[in-house]
């Protein structure tokens, strides 16, 4: 199955580090799976909310908590209200490690949540860890 055919991953992550080693991690692990990166929530409800015919929408999105503007709370809550969006399963990555975070998130609909890694490893072991939920997430919209 090509990259074309298998959807892609939507990362909602406004530090342009971590985007690199997301993407970066990806790559290595030849994942047969295209990214797409929004730096901010606004930009990836463009995205579930205008798809592109050719590319559908994403089997994965990973959503960074903390982000200026539109944070990751209210994009969850937004999420909600797109029948397009339902399916889509939703992991929040973020430097806080707080239960009422992760308590907060997960009622409003994400599928987990994990502590961003903080070196190339850790990148690593995030990306084998995603892998199935966007093997096993049901294709969405496109063709």
């Amino acid at each position: 199955m090509s990259a074309s055919q298998s959807g892609f991953i939507l990362l909602v992550e406004d530090n342009a580090g971590d985007r690199m080693l997301f993407s970066e991690a990806l790559e290595y692990a030849r994942c047969d799976i295209a990214l797409h990166v929004a730096a901010s929530a606004e930009e990836a409800l463009r995205v579930i909310r205008e798809p592109d015919p050719a590319r559908g929408l994403p089997r994965l999105i990973v959503l960074d908590l903390h982000m200026p503007g539109k944070d990751g709370k209210a994009m969850l809550s937004e999420l909600a209200d797109l029948p397009q969006a339902a399916g889509v399963p939703v992991m929040m990555l973020t430097s806080s490690n707080r239960p009422r975070d992760q308590e907060e998130c997960l009622a409003l609909g994400a599928c987990g949540f994990r502590v961003k890694p903080n070196d190339w490893v850790g990148y690593q072991e995030l990306i084998a860890y995603l892998q199935p939920f966007w093997q096993s997430a049901q294709r969405v919209g496109g063709a």
